[in-house]
C-alpha cells in the first residue's frame, strides 16, 4: 500500500492558528488497514482512526496519477482537511489535446468541486507521460484564482521535455 505518514502545514499569512502537524501510524497486518491519525490542526489536538487510505490536499495527486484512466469517471479519496477526515471526489470532466514541448498529447481533466463553497480544483493529467499533472487550476466563485503549469520534465536522467523558452532579453 501507498500510505501518507506525515502532513505538515505552516500558515504564513494574516490568519493565525491554521498550522497543522499530523502523523499517521499504519497497521497493515494480515491485509487489514488501520490508521491512527494524531497531531495538531488549527490549534486543536486531533486523534482519529481510519480503515481506508487518507491523503492531504496535495498528496492526493499520487494515487490520482496511478489510477487515472479516461474510462473511469469518478475517483473518491479520503482526505485529512482542517483536522477532519473528508471525502475528496474527482470527476472526469473531459479529455482534450494539448501541446507540450512541441508535441501534442491527450490530456485528462479531473475536477473536484467543494460541496460547501463555490470552489473547484481542475487537474489536467497526461497519460502518455505517466499521468503527470500538466496543469492545475484553482477556481473560486467561478473565476480562476491560481494556476500552475508544467514547464519541463525528464525521466531517468533523459533529455528534458520542455516548453519553448526565450533568450530574448527584451522579453523580460
Amino acid at each position: 500500500n501507498l500510505l501518507l505518514q506525515k502532513h505538515s502545514y505552516r500558515q504564513t499569512g494574516r490568519e493565525k492558528n491554521r498550522d497543522e502537524d499530523i502523523d499517521i501510524q499504519w497497521q497493515t497486518y494480515k491485509n487489514t488497514l488501520k490508521g491512527k491519525i494524531t497531531g495538531v490542526a488549527r490549534s486543536k489536538k486531533i486523534d482519529l482512526r481510519t480503515d481506508t487510505e487518507v491523503w492531504d490536499a496535495l498528496s492526493f495527486q499520487i494515487p490520482l496519477m496511478i489510477e487515472a484512466d479516461e474510462n473511469i469517471k469518478e475517483y473518491p479519496y479520503r482526505a485529512i482537511l482542517k483536522g477532519e477526515i473528508d471525502n475528496y471526489i474527482f470527476i472526469l470532466k473531459s479529455t482534450k489535446k494539448v501541446n507540450f514541448a512541441n508535441k501534442e498529447y491527450n490530456a485528462i481533466q479531473l475536477v473536484r468541486t467543494d460541496p460547501d463553497r463555490d470552489r473547484q480544483l481542475h487537474v489536467w493529467l497526461l497519460p502518455a507521460l505517466n499521468n503527470l499533472p500538466y496543469r492545475i487550476e484553482n477556481y473560486r466563485d467561478g473565476k480562476e484564482h491560481s494556476m500552475g503549469q508544467l514547464e519541463s520534465v525528464s525521466f531517468n536522467n533523459g533529455t528534458p521535455l520542455a516548453e519553448q523558452q526565450t533568450d530574448d532579453e527584451d522579453e523580460f
